[in-house]
This record gives structure tokens, C-alpha cells and sequence, in this order.
């Protein structure tokens, strides 16, 4: 949520900039008597809007600086002193907009490749949902924000049991589908303000803000519930060790959070497996009974 609130604080203050600089470069080109044309200089909020707001902007401000510049020359520069200036002027005002054009397209694409890129480096290249980079800066986001709000929120560590009697009956191609299947069902199965990440091998984490006890517990029944389905459709003979950290105080970093999850996850494991542990953190200590449940 943070990281949607942060793009939509850079884009609004991305066009306030682009804005401000064109209006800016309008009064000084359309105040001058001089010859000397400013034209180039809208490159600059071209490539901002371009960079920020999209192609669509980007070919909005160049369409608009062609307009102010060549009403410049037709009705307030110089008079030109031979008519066929004039002309030369028009070529030379629509080149330059391909220009800006061919420089917007150039931007864009280059956006387009460091967000991908971008996206890339968060992203579990097997399973598709966020890796562990992207969970722990999410985390990091939530820590924060339980700080400042007080906000309870929870982390629900989750282990596939027998995995790798899959992996060795089966082989790596079916584990391999095996994890994509629990990712996508981790993904599908909460909310937009939820974060399904793979942390690593088959050790799978949702952050789960805003939450108390039992609406933790209930989200627990049922990925298991889910992922049990899943499972059972593909003839996988997997059941999954849940552990349910809830946070009412702030945890001492992201790490120990996550660290806090898994050692219940592990607590579930030991117990027999197909198994969840539910346990609240607080400073005092932690409540409930932390008794594994099938």
C-alpha cells in the first residue's frame, strides 16, 4: 500500500513540476522580443512527464511547446525579413516536434525497461509472487507503520510437509509445479492489502496488516483449506505446518518477526505436521496457548 501511495506522491508532484517549469518557459517565450528561441528547454518537462506520467503526457507537453513556440514566431518575435523565413521556420518547428516525439518514445521505453527490471529484482522468478527482497521491505513498510498506528498485524509462516518426497518420486519439474501452485493459491486466496511472498525453497510467508486474533486465525483455516484442495486436485500427498505470529507490539525488526513466525511454523512441524500454531506477541511476553491445532 505504501508503494502505491509513494507513486502517486511522485506523480502528483512529477506534473506539478512539469507544469510549473512549461508555464514558466511559456512567459519567457512569449515575453522576449528575442530571436532566440527557447524551444529546447521543453525537453525538460517532456522527458518529466514523459518519465512520470506516461507517453500520452509526454506527447501532450511536446504538441503544446510546438504551439507556444510557433506562436512566438508568427505574432510576437520579429517580423521575419524575407516571407520564405517563415517557411523555413514551420519546417523547422514541426522537425523538432518529431524530435521530442522520437524523444518520448526513446523515454518511455527506457521507463518501461527499468520497471520491469525494477519488478524483476522483487519478484520470485519460479513462482511468480514477491521474493523474500520484496516481503521484507513490505514488512519493514509495516513495522513502521504499527509503530506510529498501533496497529496489530500478522505473519503466517507456511511449510509444505513431505515436499521432498516429491521432489524425490516425482521429480524436481513436478516440485517446481507444486510451489507455483501453492503460490498462486497463497496470492489468489487474499486481500489486495495482503502480500503472499516465497522466502525460500518451499517456505511461504503472508504479511497480513491490520488484523487481529481471529480474523488471523480465520485466514489460516482457510489458505490451508485451500491449499489442501489444491493439493488433493493434483494427487500431491503434501499437507502444510502453519505457524500465526499476531503482532499487538511492535516486533524488534523485520528479521525477528519473521524469525518469531517460523519458529511457531517449526513448533507445528515437531508436532506432527499438518498443524497451526497460533500465538500473540506482545513486550510482556506472548498469549495464547500456542498449542499445535489440526
Amino acid at each position: 500500500m505504501k508503494n502505491i501511495l509513494d507513486v502517486r506522491f511522485r506523480r502528483r508532484h512529477a506534473f506539478l513540476a512539469a507544469v510549473l517549469l512549461f508555464f514558466l518557459l511559456s512567459i519567457a517565450d512569449l515575453t522576449t522580443t528575442s530571436q532566440l528561441r527557447l524551444f529546447p528547454l521543453y525537453l525538460v518537462p517532456v522527458l518529466l512527464s514523459t518519465w512520470y506520467l506516461g507517453p500520452a503526457w509526454g506527447v501532450g507537453f511536446s504538441l503544446a511547446a510546438t504551439v507556444v513556440s510557433m506562436s512566438v514566431g508568427i505574432f510576437i518575435a520579429h517580423p521575419y525579413s524575407h516571407s520564405s523565413f517563415f517557411y523555413f521556420d514551420v519546417i523547422g518547428q514541426f522537425l523538432s516536434l518529431l524530435i521530442f516525439l522520437w524523444v518520448v518514445q526513446i523515454a518511455s521505453q527506457l521507463h518501461g525497461a527499468a520497471t520491469r527490471e525494477a519488478s524483476r529484482a522483487r519478484t520470485d522468478f519460479l513462482t511468480g509472487i514477491a521474493n523474500r527482497t520484496a516481503f521484507f521491505e513490505a514488512l519493514g513498510q509495516e513495522t513502521e507503520r504499527h509503530e506510529r498506528y498501533r496497529r496489530s498485524f500478522a505473519l503466517i509462516s507456511l511449510d509444505c510437509d513431505n515436499f521432498k518426497h516429491i521432489n524425490d518420486k516425482f521429480g524436481h519439474a513436478t516440485g517446481d509445479r507444486l510451489l507455483h501452485t501453492v503460490a498462486q493459491t497463497l496470492a489468489s486466496n487474499v486481500r489486495r492489502t495482503d502480500l503472499a511472498a516465497r522466502l525460500g525453497g518451499d517456505e511461504f510467508m503472508v504479511l497480513v496488516p491490520e488484523t487481529d486474533t481471529s480474523h488471523a486465525a480465520a485466514v489460516g483455516k482457510h489458505l490451508n483449506e485451500e491449499l489442501t484442495h489444491a493439493m488433493k486436485a493434483n494427487h500431491w500427498p503434501v499437507t502444510f505446518s502453519i505457524g500465526i505470529a499476531i503482532f499487538e507490539d511492535t516486533p524488534r525488526s523485520p528479521e525477528f518477526a519473521v524469525e518469531f513466525a517460523d519458529s511457531l511454523m517449526y513448533r507445528a512441524k515437531h508436532a506432527g505436521k499438518n498443524r497451526t500454531v497460533l500465538v500473540t506477541f506482545r513486550d510482556d511476553g506472548v498469549s495464547g496457548s500456542g498449542e499445535p491445532t489440526a
